[in-house]
């Protein structure tokens, strides 16, 4: 069982501390920054904030296709210096993108290849994934690596991504076979405007366009700098001037990201050394190990298979244009027990294949699990349901609940879920 001998005051103090807040500090911005980084009118202004708005990922991608077959040696001494590439570039390279589900690729065909005209055996020279409205995926950017035969040989392996600090950067650059390079967007500025405007500029009617898709990206990356989230902040945040912007997508994607980690360094804390915490993956299928890739993608995160409470899932993402994140915990061979918090609404629910035909079987047979989904009878929510393997009942947070206050509860209801292992076998 999770244990937290934290009194408020002891909560208070801790708030209050200098160490709130780290990420800020380190950024050189303050919270007072973040409404001017809102109001920014350079990025308002810029029409490259409306033409990435449609696909914003792709768009990035899509600039940079542009500049590499427009200005193929620009780019690849762009590239080359960027990410540090020492050795020649392959003959008759290409820049792809969306290309095996990748964002962009610069590809080969080994000349022994060539010459047997097999029309197979493609190599990759550079893989680069965005990310810029969503945070970066372990467990996607693992499964590239498997991609092409030359995985482990002469590949660059490149994550753009608008946040500098996330869970799981570490293990990406220190790799066990494959070491990712982690750029943000102000380096590619930085790179774009020294090669294209400064050593080799391009032509005139160009100009503009990088010159301004160059002031975009700082100023986008600027502003995702004052996202930084402490526990000290209201857990429900305005973001009027975001929706002006388009912006609220990336906003509460980082947002509930960062509310995750908290927690997870929470429970890290506080746990024992049997309860694994997992972050950045609670898909029901994988957990249950209904799918294929079950066991490879458990393995991604340390797991070699999944009793009844003995992990702890974490993730978080989107959902109708609203930012949520959830801890998942199996409870029995076919069921997880789920808190979920996506907005103003604080959910229990239970997710099992047909759960939601059994509503009425549930509450007669198991006071536990119905007491905890009705909130002890004090939800402020109907029963509800998502397909028909979800059912969950909601409590509104309140617009004075800090971050800290929806970790606290979060625990807590933790701590009520793993007490059922002692009841012995749950009847659902």
């Amino acid at each position: 069982i999770i244990t937290n001998t934290m009194t408020s005051n002891t909560i208070k103090d801790n708030l209050n501390s200098p160490n709130v807040d780290v990420s800020l500090k380190k950024s050189g911005l303050t919270k007072a920054d973040i409404k001017p980084l809102a109001d920014n009118g350079e990025l308002q202004e810029s029409p490259m904030l409306y033409f990435s708005s449609g696909s914003k990922e792709l768009f990035h991608s899509n600039f940079l296709y542009w500049l590499g077959i427009t200005y193929r040696e620009s780019f690849q001494s762009m590239m080359s210096e960027f990410l540090n590439i020492t050795k020649d570039w392959p003959e008759g390279w290409t820049v792809r993108r969306e290309h095996n589900h990748l964002d962009l690729c610069v590809t080969y065909i080994p000349k022994t290849l060539r010459r047997k005209n097999s029309g197979t055996g493609e190599h990759v020279f550079i893989i680069v994934e965005n990310k810029v409205k969503s945070v970066p995926d372990i467990t996607q950017l693992k499964r590239y690596e498997d991609l092409y035969v030359n995985k482990k040989e002469d590949c660059t392996y490149v994550l753009l991504s608008l946040m500098k600090e996330f869970h799981g950067k570490d293990i990406l650059e220190r790799g066990d076979e494959i070491k990712w390079q982690i750029h943000n967007y102000e380096e590619l500025a930085d790179h774009i405007e020294e090669t294209f405007i400064n050593k080799f500029p391009v032509r005139d009617e160009h100009k503009q366009y990088v010159s301004d898709y160059c002031k975009y990206i700082r100023n986008l990356s600027k502003m995702a700098e004052g996202w930084s989230i402490g526990e000290s902040d209201f857990f429900l945040s305005t973001k009027d001037k975001l929706n002006e912007l388009r912006l609220v997508d990336i906003y509460e994607k980082i947002r509930y990201a960062q509310v995750a980690v908290l927690l997870m360094e929470k429970l890290n804390t506080l746990s024992k050394n049997n309860i694994k915490i997992v972050l950045g993956m609670s898909n029901f299928d994988v957990i249950l190990g209904k799918r294929k890739d079950s066991e490879k993608i458990l393995s991604l995160y340390g797991c070699k298979d999944v009793s009844p409470f003995d992990h702890i899932f974490i993730s978080s993402g989107m959902a109708h244009s609203i930012g949520l994140f959830e801890a998942k915990i199996k409870i029995s061979k076919d069921c997880c027990a789920v808190i979920q918090v996506q907005g103003d609404r604080y959910c229990h629910g239970i997710e099992k294949k047909g759960i939601v035909g059994k509503s009425k079987q549930l509450k007669q047979n198991n006071t536990e699990l119905w007491s905890f989904i009705n909130f002890n009878d004090n939800a402020d929510s109907k029963l509800c349901h998502y397909s028909d393997g979800f059912l969950y009942m909601a409590q509104k947070v309140s617009e004075k609940d800090t971050v800290a206050d929806i970790i606290s509860s979060v625990i807590k209801d933790i701590n009520t879920i793993l007490k059922w292992q002692t009841l012995g076998k749950l009847i659902i």
